[in-house]
């Protein structure tokens, strides 16, 4: 088989500065990439929000070997939650660029260590291209979340087990980037900024994210987020805003001044897997075959019917 698609989307909206560090990650081994952008410059949550258009221009400038295309659209229905019009824009998304090959997934905060790496593992799996729909199956990698940022550096989610299912041959999202599909857990790093922003941005992003109404008092959370500082971060536990127990155990801390200077050295910081819980969910994965996963694929499509995103433009 030939070398296939490796076909990268971008969601590109009131965060639009940071593709200027997210794109270069992977600009060099994408086939094809996608930067996806409401028409009417509105939020899932049906909020309009700043837009500099010269942000086009520079992607234009920088797209060297005309790798990037552009797709507009209305994203924002209002009938739907935030987190449904979040899912019908990724798979109108990816509808666009069509079937074949291996998509891509990413936010513009996000950065991929290694990117040239995970695409040979990609190309190393490619039997999975054969007959997609019938073998369909997502590669998830560590979702590395930075949680605020001071003169120094970056406080992070530490000890996190945070995966997420970046890849796919079969686009068909149910929740989000979410694919009800047989996984295989890597180890790579997806640095996602996140919360490492400005006290503004966090106010604009947990007003017209995805997650939207989520958390049940986000003034106060916002607060508890401005408080944390180098003397106290290493007292904060479970402090996640949706699942307190287990997503944001603790917080860990990086001296670094920018994004560009962290991606640049990340190989260098002495960040650590947990390796034998990745281990434990690919012996699971491999121990499921596929019509065990198809009925459970079944089973959550139905689950979710009743609240399934609008498609229609």
């Amino acid at each position: 088989m030939s070398s296939p698609d490796i076909k990268v989307i971008f969601l590109l909206s009131y965060d639009y500065e940071y593709i200027k560090n997210s794109l270069p990650c992977i600009y060099v081994e994408a086939t094809k990439i996608l930067v996806s952008i409401d028409v009417n410059r509105v939020s899932w949550a049906g909020n309009k929000y700043k837009f500099d258009e010269t942000i086009i221009e520079w992607i234009k400038e920088y797209d060297s070997e005309s790798k990037i295309q552009f797709f507009e659209d209305n994203f924002y229905m209002p009938e739907n939650t935030p987190m449904q019009n979040e899912t019908r824009q990724r798979q109108l998304s990816a509808d666009y660029l069509g079937k074949g090959g291996w998509t891509i997934q990413l936010d513009v905060d996000e950065y991929f260590i290694d990117f040239d790496k995970f695409v040979k593992l990609l190309i190393s799996k490619n039997k999975y291209l054969v007959n997609p729909e019938k073998y369909p199956i997502a590669i998830a990698v560590n979702w590395l979340t930075l949680f605020k940022k001071d003169l120094n550096g970056y406080f992070f989610i530490d000890r996190t087990k945070t995966v997420l299912k970046i890849a796919t041959n079969n686009p068909e999202y149910q929740y989000a980037r979410n694919l009800f599909y047989k996984t295989y857990y890597t180890r790579f790093i997806l640095i996602h900024q996140s919360w490492a922003r400005e006290e503004k941005e966090i106010v604009l992003k947990v007003n017209n994210w995805g997650h939207k109404g989520d958390i049940i008092k986000p003034d106060e959370y916002i607060e508890f987020w401005k408080s944390i500082n180098i003397n106290n971060y290493k007292s904060v536990l479970n402090f996640s805003p949706f699942n307190p127990k287990s997503d944001f155990p603790c917080l860990g801390y990086i001296k670094c001044k920018t994004i560009p200077e962290l991606i640049k050295n990340f190989n260098n910081i002495p960040f650590k897997l947990d390796r034998p819980y990745l281990a434990k969910k690919n012996l699971i994965q491999s121990l499921l075959c596929f019509d065990f996963l198809k009925a459970i694929h079944k089973y959550y499509v139905k689950l979710l019917s009743a609240n399934s995103y609008n498609s229609s433009k």
